[in-house]
This record gives structure tokens, C-alpha cells and sequence, in this order.
């Protein structure tokens, strides 16, 4: 059983690709962050000893956070990865206690998205080159973006086989491996694009 925080990190971004299945962003962030906190502690005399690591080294962190990143959002993000872990190695048996709970969130402000204006939209959709293939293709995506709402990256993740033969509902792989079942318009349907 590894006694040394950067050991128990690398073996929890292994389980977090491995059997957790998160998307190579997530553990990529997670890895980002967890690698910080680390640097940190060591930037400050700490031993890297899981049994070394305790509540104050954490809210030393936090704080160093609320100077370093103004944003809520970003600290929350980085906090989040770092709970995570924390939970994890506890959950694991490589720290003899659960130091999660010492994480402390900020407060984030819940706002909606707001909607493009229609007048605007409809700007941007017929600003949008329509000559070449490439062009074609490029427009579609947005227009498939501004009709169903996804990620980019999950749009990108689709492929020509993943729209059904008839009708307009599609399964889509989101954040989390969720998949909402999304509705294109008919002029996005590949065989609709194909003749335009």
C-alpha cells in the first residue's frame, strides 16, 4: 500500500480512466489539479506522507486558491477534483482518514444559459459559407449545435451512423456517459444534408 501522495495519485487517476470510465478531459483536469495541490505541499515543507496530510495543509490550500483563482467556479472545479481523490484513497484504505469532508465549496451563482437573440441567429446561420463540402459539413455542425443543444465534443463524438434511418431522434454520448436522447430538425438529418 503506497504511504506517498504522489502514488496514490497516480493510482487514482488510474482508476478514474480505467474503471471509472471518466473521459480523458476529466482525468486529465483531475490529474492538473491533484498535481497543484501536491506541488503546493511540497512548495511548503510538506513530507508527501499520506498519514503527514491533514485538515490545515487543506485549508491552507483552499486559501491559497481563494487568492490564486477569483472565479468560484475555478476554485469549485479544482476543489472537486481534489475531494474526489481525497474520498477515494480514503474509500481505498490508503489514508487512515476520510479527509474529504475538510473540502469546502464556494458558493456558486446559478445562472442559466441565456438564448441567442433569433434576429442574431439567423445572422450568424446565413453569414455561414455554404460553397464546398468542408464548408457544407461546417455549417451543418453548427446548426446541429444550435438546434439540439450539445457539447461540441459530443457532437464531434457522432458519426454518420449514430442518426437513425427514419425519424429525427438521436442517442448521444454526454458528460458523464450520459445519453440524453436529442431531436434534430429534418434539415440536419445526414440524408436532408446530403441533398442540400
Amino acid at each position: 500500500m503506497p504511504d506517498d501522495l504522489q502514488a496514490t495519485a497516480t493510482e487514482y487517476l488510474g482508476w478514474l480512466q480505467l474503471e471509472a470510465n471518466r473521459s480523458p478531459n476529466t482525468v486529465r483536469a483531475y490529474e492538473s489539479e491533484i498535481r497543484k495541490l501536491l506541488g503546493f505541499l511540497a512548495g511548503h515543507g510538506h513530507t508527501l506522507k499520506s498519514a503527514d496530510l491533514g485538515h490545515e495543509d487543506l485549508r491552507a490550500y483552499q486559501r491559497h486558491l481563494a487568492t490564486r483563482l477569483k472565479s468560484p467556479a475555478s476554485r469549485a472545479r479544482a476543489l472537486v477534483a481534489i475531494r474526489s481523490w481525497l474520498r477515494w484513497i480514503a474509500r481505498e484504505g490508503l489514508i487512515e482518514r476520510d479527509l474529504s469532508n475538510g473540502i469546502t465549496l464556494p458558493k456558486l451563482e446559478q445562472r442559466l444559459p441565456k438564448p441567442i437573440d433569433p434576429d442574431e441567429l439567423t445572422r450568424l446561420l446565413s453569414a455561414l459559407p455554404r460553397d464546398t463540402p468542408l464548408e457544407k459539413r461546417d455549417r451543418a455542425l453548427v446548426q446541429f449545435l444550435v438546434s439540439t443543444g450539445c457539447r461540441i465534443s459530443e457532437a464531434l463524438a457522432l458519426d454518420r451512423t449514430d442518426f437513425p434511418r427514419s425519424g429525427n431522434r438521436l442517442v448521444v454520448t454526454g458528460k458523464g456517459s450520459k445519453q440524453p436522447a436529442m431531436t434534430a430538425s429534418d434539415a440536419l438529418h445526414p440524408r436532408a444534408r446530403a441533398t442540400s
